[in-house]
């Protein structure tokens, strides 16, 4: 949000960020909900849809089933696994309508492949409190789909991809390397553990708002005070928005809103992931999409991840940077930044055909 030339506030409803310009609102800043522009809910020519529903830890969650209305089957198929946040199956969060995997599904149909895309615990028509969800919860959950997957009398077991974008490509990499899936598709992935990705992100996003040197060094601080606090805790699965303001006095009343709810887990269970390590011990074809005006991943990332793989042993890796292309995977012209202004635009075409071709030339007889 800005007037004129200025950048005012950022508000990033899925990560749950929203940065305002104390020193032009002092008295703090809000943003008034304004109602979302309707969106198509039929499926577009060529494509069908079911609702199924799966058991992950005694939880029930819901997501939607997409097929090729023509051809005979059984097809291949991509499962998709969410970025961070409080996303549905679309990828979509309250006022954050990303709809990504929703156009990869369609578009994946229209080319004869069915996709499986769910709603995270707690969100959408799943069971569960998000809040109280880590990282490992997240991998049962995308675990318990693609055994739904398999068991489909429409979908080919032995041509099922796995698809992740941001954090979901540090979570698709753990179920390839337990075997048994044809490709993996990795989007915006980081390569770093997510403590050392919140210290990269804290910096680079300061300077994208252009903060001077001394305020830039200020926020990092306080991001590794965060880190360090996290790193000490046990047990404990959220913090309330008193106990967030006892031990980080500079938050504001915005912020500790947005973190109610934190889930400790999650954050602890990440700091102590290589994602790295973990690349190493895939065995199937992998594909890696990553936008150079990524400002939350930057593009070094993608290729420390092909590096790994292939000194690991994996000889079918494909890396593809795309030009003006941001972590939301829209054409982005504008210098890296946060203020994401292309949401009301499509996926990027290139990242579509891409996804797609790719999976298409795996589709071994």
């Amino acid at each position: 949000y800005g007037h004129g030339d200025d950048l005012l506030a950022i508000d990033n409803p899925a990560q749950r960020i929203f940065i305002y310009r104390s020193d032009v609102l002092p008295e703090g800043a809000e943003v008034a909900a304004a109602p979302e522009a309707g969106r198509a809910e039929s499926s577009p020519p060529r494509v069908r849809e079911m609702e199924l529903s799966f058991e992950s830890d005694g939880l029930t969650l819901v997501g939607t089933l997409t097929l090729p209305e023509e051809g005979e089957g059984p097809f291949p198929a991509v499962l998709m696994i969410h970025g961070s946040g409080a996303l549905d199956r679309d990828e979509s969060a309250p006022g954050f309508p990303l709809d990504f995997f929703r156009e990869v599904a369609h578009y994946l149909a229209q080319e004869g492949i069915a996709s499986f895309r769910y709603d995270k615990r707690g969100v959408g028509k799943s069971e569960g409190d998000l809040s109280q969800t880590g990282m490992r919860d997240l991998v049962n959950d995308a675990r318990a789909a693609l055994k739904l997957l398999r068991s489909r009398e429409e979908i080919d077991p032995h041509k099922i991809f796995v698809l992740g974008h941001s954090e979901g490509g540090i979570l698709a990499p753990l179920l390839a390397s337990e075997g048994g899936v044809a490709g993996v598709i990795l989007v915006a992935a980081p390569a770093r553990p997510l403590d050392q990705v919140l210290l990269e992100q804290t910096r680079r996003i300061a300077e994208a708002m252009g903060l001077p040197p001394q305020q830039v060094e200020a926020q990092v601080r306080q991001t590794r005070r965060f880190i360090e606090f996290v790193k000490a805790t046990e047990g404990e699965e959220a913090l309330s928005p008193e106990e967030l303001k006892e031990r980080f006095p500079w938050l504001t009343e915005e912020m500790l809103k947005a973190y109610k709810g934190l889930s400790l887990k999650w954050f602890r269970e990440h700091f102590r992931h290589d994602p790295l390590r973990a690349v190493q011990f895939v065995r199937a074809p992998v594909l890696i999409l990553q936008g150079e005006k990524d400002l939350q991943v930057a593009p070094y990332h993608a290729e420390r991840l092909a590096e790994a793989l292939r000194e690991a042993g994996n000889d079918d890796v494909t890396l593809e940077i795309l030009p003006d292309l941001n972590h939301l995977m829209r054409r982005h012209p504008e210098e890296p930044n946060i203020a994401y202004r292309h949401l009301d635009e499509p996926v990027d075409g290139r990242v579509l055909r891409l996804i797609t071709d790719w999976v298409k030339e795996h589709l071994s007889p």
